[in-house]
């Protein structure tokens, strides 16, 4: 069963009269003009522990994505020195849009010998919008590369950089941390024409 979940924020230019949202209290600063936040559970779609997401469009294609580097994020527990993680990702600036997806997940897991299976990999791609993508909560963390395609895309608008981050939410015995601690460091995606 899927369930989609979309909420749209518009920020305008404020001053101290109208400043809502967390906006500075700057005259004619924007700070985000539209946020959307997309959330898939698709946990029957989830097999092995590999997950890809249904999409339509151009992105949807491997034509699309063909000789399109592949990067590796990093990304290490708060807490725990034994839990890590790394992400596999595409990019793509292509007319007037940043494309964006993940390919595969490796998770480790503690104790070494215990796999789990219900880790958490999300992403936010964020310019002057973001888009956040949620993974199934059904992500094994067992010392092997999985299949995660999950995609997204936003605008580019000159003189504002494109950034994607990661969070990962390990699962296990105390190895929570929480909304706020779990997301790496931010990643500034540049054009490589």
């Amino acid at each position: 069963m899927a369930r989609s979940v979309k909420v749209n924020v518009k920020v305008k230019s404020c001053d101290k009269e109208s400043c809502k949202g967390g906006a500075k209290e700057q005259k004619d600063k924007l700070k985000v003009i539209r946020r959307d936040v997309t959330q898939f559970v698709l946990v029957d779609e989830v097999v092995d522990g590999s997950f890809r997401e249904k999409i339509e469009g151009i992105q949807a294609t491997e034509d699309f994505w063909v000789g399109v580097p592949i990067d590796i994020f990093n990304h290490q527990h708060l807490r725990v020195g034994e839990l890590r993680g790394q992400i596999k990702y595409q990019y793509r600036f292509y007319e007037g849009k940043v494309y964006f997806r993940t390919t595969e997940y490796y998770l480790t897991s503690r104790p070494t010998n215990k796999v789990w299976s219900r880790a958490n990999i999300d992403f936010k791609l964020y310019s002057r919008t973001e888009v956040r993508k949620n993974s199934p909560d059904a992500m094994l963390m067992d010392y092997n590369w999985h299949l995660l395609i999950m995609n997204a895309d936003v605008e580019l608008v000159p003189g504002v950089g494109v950034y994607v981050n990661f969070r990962v939410e390990y699962d296990g015995t105390n190895n929570g941390v929480g909304e706020k601690d779990s997301w790496g460091q931010q990643v500034r995606l540049v054009d490589r024409g």
